[in-house]
């Protein structure tokens, strides 16, 4: 290991280095300065390489701070460290604090212009929650959405709540067409696909910002459900030390992701004067749908026009029979696929209604690469509906017309009737009047 005049021996290239400049991470394997740089260039490149693990490739030996290798080590190599310790925030309240930002739609650092690094599991969490309050600051500044807390009868600080997100159209009863968007299950809240690729992708394909978008393009009034947040922490006292206390309540309404979807539709959707309501229901959103299908059928089957599931996960059982036949001529399921946007998919067991390819493999991204079919489909929809209420009106209009017609032939022939029973009185009369005379 060790070669002449006190040098020791590179363990990767195997070259001697002097002493005095060799790495020192407490373990007995050294580096030139030029196979270090390589090395820690290696787990720089690897975004799923957490910065609390970088050291040395031959032992679990950790780097903690870069000045510990005693080498003399690029101005890169030690841009991208400080740049990484960076995103490591004590108290964050805002995206900054984690030295990142977007930039057309992926985050990046602020520093290096590098994509997202995985930290560790809290670090995560955290900037989840801070991107979270991003994407819902913008659907309200830049969509111009309004926040509204349920249940509505909650009216004091601490109560349980969830939030949903809707257009000011739909509030003040002014829309033609109402857009449901309905996301799935696990951390996700309103304003997300997947919070995994608004981290690690972009937010075109993690939000809704594409869907809100073209929906208000159409002028569509927007509500955005929240079927997630079942639970809320609370206040429940104070320690003798003045540590607050919480517990853990379920949200009034929303105690379930089922719960919640008939508790927008009974308070909101039901109280608009939409002409057409459409739905996109993106994985366990979907099962919460079809569950208000299955409880009010009679009342929402008239109303929705059409649902679009992106790789839903419902199933619909022998007995929905009534279900199953509005979804099979109201719905279509994108489901994962190799095969191209669109392609029809079969042996997909329970789904109810027709599945086609979304074009992508992965489910998280099913949404975002199906946009184009689910809004041309909820269009044809929107227009199907039209047509037929035209020709309802129509055919009703023709049966008013008719109706009033036989009203009249009937009233032109009781008048027929009346005229001429009068005219045979009077000749009655006259007869008795001449034969009294003579």
């Amino acid at each position: 290991e060790y070669g002449g005049m006190g040098d020791v021996k590179c363990c990767k290239c195997e070259f001697d280095i002097p002493a005095n400049v060799k790495s020192d991470l407490g373990c007995a394997h050294h580096f030139c300065s030029l196979c270090w740089e390589k090395e820690l260039t290696k787990q720089f490149d690897n975004p799923r390489k957490s910065i609390k693990e970088f050291g040395c490739p031959r032992c679990p030996s950790l780097l903690k701070e870069l000045n510990q290798t005693n080498i003399i080590l690029n101005e890169n190599t030690l841009k991208r460290w400080k740049a990484l310790q960076n995103t490591m925030p004590t108290n964050p309240s805002k995206l900054e604090d984690f030295n990142y930002e977007y930039k057309n739609g992926k985050i990046v650092n602020k520093e290096t212009g590098e994509p997202f690094h995985w930290v560790d599991q809290p670090h995560y969490n955290a900037l989840g929650d801070i991107i979270l309050k991003y994407i819902q600051d913008y659907m309200v500044k830049e969509f111009k959405l309004k926040e509204v807390l349920l249940p509505l009868e909650s009216n004091k600080q601490g109560d349980p709540t969830n939030n949903i997100f809707m257009t000011a159209n739909v509030l003040n009863q002014t829309c033609e067409t109402l857009f449901l968007i309905i996301q799935g299950s696990g951390e996700v809240r309103p304003g997300q696909w997947a919070r995994s690729l608004c981290i690690n992708d972009s937010l075109d394909t993690g939000t809704i910002f594409p869907y809100l978008e073209r929906a208000l393009n159409l002028h569509w009034g927007v509500i955005v459900f929240n079927p997630n947040q079942n639970i809320a922490q609370v206040e429940d006292g104070v320690t003798a030390e003045g540590k607050v206390l919480y517990k853990k309540v379920p949200v009034p309404g929303s105690k379930t992701g089922r719960d919640h979807i008939i508790y927008v539709w009974d308070n909101f959707v039901t109280k608009s004067n939409a002409k057409y309501i459409v739905a996109v229901a993106h994985s366990a959103g979907g099962d919460a749908l079809v569950n208000l299908l299955r409880k009010k059928a009679s009342e929402v089957f008239p109303r929705l026009c059409g649902v679009a599931f992106t790789d839903s996960v419902h199933t619909i059982h022998f007995k929905d029979n009534e279900v199953k036949g509005y979804m099979e001529t109201h719905c279509i399921n994108w489901v994962t696929s190799d095969k191209p946007l669109d392609f029809e998919i079969s042996g997909r067991f329970g789904s109810g209604c027709p599945c086609r390819s979304a074009g992508h493999t992965k489910h998280e991204y099913t949404s975002a690469s199906s946009i184009d079919s689910v809004f041309k489909f909820l269009e044809d929809r929107i227009k199907a509906k039209a047509e037929k209420t035209e020709e309802e009106s129509k055919s009703n209009n023709e049966k008013k017309v008719k109706d009033i017609l036989e009203e009249e032939k009937k009233l032109d022939l009781s008048s027929q009737n009346t005229t001429k029973g009068a005219e045979t009185l009077d000749t009655q009369n006259n007869e008795t009047s001449s034969s009294e005379t003579n």
